[in-house]
């Protein structure tokens, strides 16, 4: 191995669609893997290559003083505990007798790399006492003697930080064999073991060894590099670093960067939104005044959705979920190539649509998906939000000697969820084309006023209701027409909460690449015998946890996401997702559980559960079943 310190990279280069060679001082070293983990200049060394690493750097502050007396009667070898004080936005500890006090300030300072030198590496930046100020008062006051300390000096070094306070790596959705590693969030040190063992198993594997969803490079699309966009938002990750994670909480900046085709009609019916993946999202109807004030209690929303599921359940409701991956699929080996890529059989009738999840070599799941086959050799495919980079990469490595082709049309069409007992009529009402028998998983052409699209019979909530697939321009017409029809809006806290009572697993929550289908109780969707990717792992796999609800016996019982769950005082499983269930009128969760499988079959519900939420344990029961299907009303 050699080293080769104070080079500069003046190149990638490509063969073959993949990484071959980085390009140092006019030399080529060939390479068949290269490993961008270049700090800073990372997102600029990664586009010479056509690769996004979407991270941006800011200027972080932390002063440090000669020694305290407080500090040295410690004695040697001693020290004090970090300090994080989160309300001030500081953190300290002792270093070398004196203390040393940083802070994640509100107002952080972004720095374009315009202002540095090519050779800048591990060099400090001017002092700023004038940024510093406030948080040094703030250190003052919860250190009183620092009253008498002398001030070293005051660092103000460069760190990377990315859109949602993770870091991320792996292999570049762009260019096989070039792996990107980067933006540690000031907590690079802590991190570069686990990250580094992470990044060597999957270069080796050719695919992750371990769940890393929350750092997998894939989460990032293309648009979510825009300078502009990480201009703005950056130095608010720096500044809210130590933001309480409150349910419905939100970042301020670079908002608006996608939205839906019927963005501006959810503006006028008063959603709230929250940025997702890039896009503003409406989570409800109720507008600021039934979003505030955030807690971790009963939240101020709660009547507000209440009457948004209402509608879901016995009225009609219009659930904009334009934001959810498309991709078109055709040519002759269409349905050969999927039926290699999904589990479940794709050489179905045209006009129908099947639910199938996409797994891994080792079986767990990478996404999933709904398919709809529109002719023989054309197939299009409904993804979740925010997936569409990592399972477009699934499906170029699956592509092989195919003859296919696929292309990202998210942009090109709106989905409207029209849920509720009367969805039916209204579509009735704004439709001449629609067929009154339609069938579950069935979709026919439809018209909507004065747009034109296609109707499926399916909905994501698990109650009646269809998904409406639109172009994009006639969008607004097919909304305003269901509005004037008597539907209404509802938003992603009403639909997430009747998902969770149908017992629907979601990809990121329940579903990961860790966890094989059986263990979602999704075994039925697999057609085993048609050379899936994933099935020989499969066909060995005895499960060992399950999917089940949970149903909460204290309304007072509010959990969020990861709270473990006991039982008979063992800790056998966490809440994978929760919400307010409107039917019961209590919280109702879906945990992953390992015991005791033996207790539970479809038809029975244990009690003897127990969640512990901020240190409180709340009793529960849990079905195998979902929810609605087991628990009376209370």
């Amino acid at each position: 191995m050699q080293i080769f310190e104070d080079t500069a990279v003046t190149g990638l280069q490509k063969q073959g669609g993949r990484i071959s060679g980085v390009e140092v001082d006019g030399h080529l070293i060939k390479a068949d893997e290269v490993v961008i983990a270049y700090g800073l200049w990372s997102r600029e060394v990664a586009a010479m290559a056509g690769a996004h690493m979407p991270l941006y750097v800011c200027e972080h502050f932390y002063i440090l003083t000669k020694p305290l007396q407080e500090v040295q009667a410690l004695g040697k070898g001693a020290h004090l505990p970090t300090l994080n004080d989160q309300d001030a936005f500081l953190y300290a500890r002792d270093d070398v007798e004196g203390l040393l006090i940083g802070c994640f300030e509100p107002h952080a300072k972004g720095l374009s790399l315009d202002r540095l030198p090519k050779d800048f590496s591990f060099d400090l930046l001017a002092e700023d006492w004038d940024h510093f100020m406030p948080m040094m008062k703030n250190a003052l006051r919860r250190i009183p003697a620092l009253e008498k300390a002398e001030v070293r000096m005051l660092l103000n070094g460069s760190e990377s930080f990315i859109l949602d306070s993770q870091f991320m790596l792996g292999e570049s959705p762009e260019l096989p064999g070039l792996f990107l590693l980067g933006s540690m969030n000031s907590t690079g040190i802590a991190l570069a073991g686990g990250a580094g063992r992470a990044m060597a198993e999957w270069i080796i594997a050719g695919e992750p060894a371990m769940e890393l969803n929350e750092a997998d490079i894939r989460r990032f699309s293309p648009e979510m590099n825009v300078l502009g966009a990480l201009e703005a938002r950056i130095p608010e990750v720096l500044g809210r670093h130590y933001d309480n994670p409150y349910p419905g909480r939100s970042m301020e900046t670079a908002r608006g960067q996608r939205r839906s085709p019927i963005h501006a009609g959810l503006v006028a019916a008063s959603a709230r939104f929250e940025s997702r993946g890039g896009w503003e999202r409406a989570v409800h109807f109720g507008g600021e005044d039934a979003h505030l004030p955030l807690t971790f209690g009963a939240p101020a929303w709660r009547d507000q959705v209440g009457r948004e599921v209402e509608a879901c359940r016995n009225g009609a409701a219009i659930l904009d979920q334009s934001a959810f991956g498309k991709i078109m699929v055709q040519e002759p080996d269409a349905c050969a190539f999927l039926n290699r890529l999904c589990a479940a059989q794709m050489d179905i009738a045209e006009g129908r649509i099947v639910y199938t999840q996409v797994l891994n070599r080792k079986g767990g799941v990478e996404s999933d998906i709904t398919v709809q086959r529109h002719g023989a050799n054309t197939y299009f495919m409904v993804i979740g939000a925010g997936e569409v980079v990592h399972y477009l990469k699934r499906m170029r490595e699956a592509k092989g000697s195919f003859h296919v082709e696929f292309t990202d049309v998210t942009s090109g069409y709106a989905i409207f969820g029209l849920a509720g007992a009367k969805a039916g009529d209204v579509l009735q009402d704004t439709s001449n084309s629609l067929a009154p028998d339609l069938k579950r998983f069935q979709f026919t052409p439809v018209e909507i006023g004065l747009a034109r699209g296609w109707a499926g019979r399916l909905s994501v909530t698990g109650e009646e209701g269809y998904e409406l697939y639109i172009p994009a321009e006639m969008a607004m017409a097919a909304d305003e027409a269901l509005l004037a029809a008597g539907a209404s809006h509802a938003g992603l806290y009403a639909s997430g909460s009747l998902r969770i009572e149908s017992g629907f697993c979601a990809f990121g929550h329940e579903l990961s690449p860790g966890l094989p289908p059986q263990e979602a109780g999704l075994g039925a969707f697999c057609a085993f015998g048609t050379g899936f990717v994933g099935e020989e792992a499969l066909k060995s796999h005895t499960p060992k946890r399950r999917i089940v609800s949970i149903l909460f016996d204290d309304p007072q019982a509010i959990p969020i996401h990861d709270e473990p769950v006991y039982f008979r005082g063992d800790v056998v499983g966490q809440i994978t997702s929760a919400a307010w269930s409107y039917r019961y009128g209590r919280s109702l969760a879906l945990a992953m559980i390992d015991a005791p499988l033996g207790l539970l079959s479809k038809n029975t519900v244990v009690p003897g559960f127990e969640v512990e939420i901020a240190c409180t344990r709340y009793s529960a029961r849990a079905p195998l079943k979902p929810a609605k299907e087991v628990f009376a009303h209370d």
